[in-house]
């Protein structure tokens, strides 16, 4: 498939449809979605054709990412949970904190998957632990797993959240209380 910067493109894993704006070389692009920038692979986005059919030229390729089975909790480190000198538990999201070899990604979306799964489970087994609140800790960044992570906990009964200390953490954190 060949891509071209005022293509229309449609995102393959996730709801989305925009613009790519450059190509960045390889098959890293720039896109425009709704207003907003990002980097995607060619394995993320797909050209939409005149007729508004979508070129799936690369279909295999495609359910392979979308077929592969990833078991997350397997790649896990330690640092990512712990508890602040206040006694509350910090969630760190920073894929660094989680794993040890970010090379098992192969996209930007393989990581934000993951780092939501790491952060639901987290969140629920301290909830049945009788937590009463938490820290997650995001960082800044374009601010995508942020805005994730608000939306899950949107989904969640009894969770309320507000921006963490910015004396402590920047922006580049969320708490939490049950």
């Amino acid at each position: 498939m060949s891509l071209a910067e005022g293509d229309k493109i449609k995102l393959l894993d996730e709801a989305g449809e925009g613009t790519l704006t450059k190509v960045l070389g390889g098959s890293l692009f720039e896109v425009e979605i709704d207003g907003f920038t990002y980097t995607k692979t060619s394995s993320e986005i797909v050209k939409v054709l005149e007729d508004d059919e979508i070129d799936f030229v690369d279909l295999a390729s495609t359910n392979k990412l979308m077929m592969k089975d990833v078991n997350p909790f397997k790649k896990q480190k330690r640092g990512a949970v712990r508890r602040n000198p206040k006694g509350t538990v910090e969630i760190d999201l920073h894929l660094y904190e989680l794993v040890d070899d970010e090379s098992s990604f192969e996209t930007n979306t393989e990581k934000l998957k993951y780092q939501l799964e790491f952060c639901r489970k987290e969140i629920n087994a301290h909830r049945e632990r009788g937590e009463k609140h938490m820290i997650i800790i995001h960082g800044v960044g374009e601010g995508i797993l942020r805005h994730e992570v608000r939306l899950m906990l949107d989904h969640m009964l009894g969770v309320r959240y507000h921006d963490a200390s910015f004396k402590h953490y920047g922006r580049g954190a969320t708490a939490v209380e049950f």
